[in-house]
């Protein structure tokens, strides 16, 4: 295909609302920062807790972002942090601050994350619009 061909392409599913936007991938490594997520189970429930716990994690420079969950793991949360200390830095904290809330903690260290941004069969789009 020639690149006329494909901006043409890309540009209509933009006009079609197809393509919503783009987003910017960073190798977080070249930052010096490695991807950590921790999976928090809790037995309080308290729902004053989790509005603290959400302003807090706002607030943080380290936190990516905090999920509230249905299931057994009730929070997961997104940390960069320079390195596996600087991570437990940040468990530590939130231990302290929310010692009734954050019980047993899981954590990953995410050395690559692969994202798929389209549905899985998004390919049927393309009889769409060809």
């Amino acid at each position: 295909m020639s690149p006329v061909s494909v901006k043409a392409r890309i540009d209509r599913l933009e006009e079609n609302g197809v393509i919503l936007g783009y987003r910017p991938e960073m190798d977080r490594t070249k930052l010096g920062l490695t991807y950590f997520k921790a999976r928090i189970f809790h037995a309080d429930n308290r729902k004053k807790d989790f509005s603290r716990l959400f302003e807090f994690a706002f607030d943080h420079p380290d936190i990516c972002y905090l999920i509230e969950q249905i299931g057994d793991c009730k929070i997961e949360m997104a940390i960069e942090a320079g390195d596996l200390t600087q991570f437990n830095e940040v468990l530590d904290k939130l231990r302290r601050e929310f010692p009734l809330l954050i019980g047993n903690v899981e954590t990953i260290m995410v050395q690559n994350d692969l994202y798929r941004w389209l549905p899985l069969g998004a390919s049927l789009l393309e009889s769409l619009y060809y």
